[in-house]
């Protein structure tokens, strides 16, 4: 399989994407021809309390390509398939192409044998790519609306330059310590930024038990907030980096949902920071994504 990318030299006479975030549009001639990309896009999101798909995809026809909600769609998935046109599979992609901001997969094979093997076989490249387009598009988001004061103690106390969303207001302090909240009743969304003075051992979240006993506590004192030890996974993403994903719940109290938490190795501390998330009854998938965005932008410039 060969990735190859192009972009529009003028992007910006192009109309803005469209669509919601994480939903693609697939386009194929028939069911046949899309399922496996469906079963790939639409496999269950690791890291959430209850089942949801990785992304939301709409199939459509190659005639319905010509309207504007599929043209300038934001994710866009073209499936092609022909024997006499094509040898083996293949996949390109293109931004920009139809629209600023979006992304179009072409996918092009002789089968749909070759192209579910191809599929399968380039799994987590092809979900990678989609995913970091995705990631990229909330950035941007974020960097139009954004709460620079909590940038500003974020700077002052870690060192670190991080984007945290207009919507979290919210802050608490403690020592070497951040929780940086939108408050809400439901659909809570929140970041904490806090050191540990030493290198984080491998599959042990200890640490991150003792400093949420300490500084997120419910009602009473004898209520706050541990990691489920189950279903943890964790991934290394480099130059002393790791991505984890999990859940949480509140010791005494039926509180709980899912946490994404970056993990900066620094020498002789570690950095870590997370996104929490509070939704009862309520998709958790978006929330947690808009929060990972957010851990993207960290950018170490000073050291403590």
């Amino acid at each position: 399989m060969v990735f190859s990318s192009c972009g529009k030299k003028d992007g910006e006479k192009l109309p803005v994407a469209m669509g919601a975030p994480y939903h693609v549009v697939l386009v194929a001639a028939d069911s046949a021809a899309a399922q496996p990309m469906v079963d790939l896009l639409t496999a269950e999101m690791s890291g959430l309390p209850q089942p949801e798909p990785t992304f939301d995809v709409r199939i459509v026809s190659p005639e319905q390509m010509e309207t504007p909600a599929c043209r300038y769609a934001r994710t866009l998935v073209r499936i092609d398939i022909d024997e006499k046109k094509y040898s083996s599979a293949d996949v390109g992609y293109k931004q920009d192409r139809w629209a600023r901001g979006q992304l179009v997969l072409n996918i092009t094979a002789p089968s749909v044998k070759l192209l579910d093997q191809m599929v399968w076989r380039n799994a987590r490249k092809l979900v990678g790519l989609l995913v970091d387009h995705e990631i990229d598009s909330a950035k941007k988001r974020l960097a139009r609306r954004r709460n620079q004061k909590a940038e500003a103690m974020v700077r002052q106390m870690f060192g670190i330059d991080m984007l945290i969303p207009s919507t979290l207001t919210s802050m608490k302090t403690g020592k070497d310590f951040i929780w940086i909240s939108d408050n809400r009743p439901v659909r809570m969304q929140n970041i904490c930024i806090y050191t540990v003075q030493r290198q984080l051992p491998e599959g042990n979240m200890e640490y991150r038990d003792s400093v949420m006993h300490v500084n997120i506590k419910g009602e009473t004192d004898s209520m706050y907030m541990q990691t489920v030890k189950d279903g943890l996974r964790r991934l290394s993403i480099g130059h002393g980096q790791t991505l984890t994903r999990g859940l949480w719940e509140m010791k005494g109290d039926g509180m709980g949902g899912p946490f994404v938490e970056r993990t900066v190795f620094l020498g002789q501390y570690t950095l870590v920071a997370e996104g929490f998330v509070y939704a009862p009854e309520s998709k958790k998938r978006d929330l947690v994504r808009e929060l990972e965005a957010a851990l993207n932008t960290i950018k170490i410039y000073q050291s403590q």
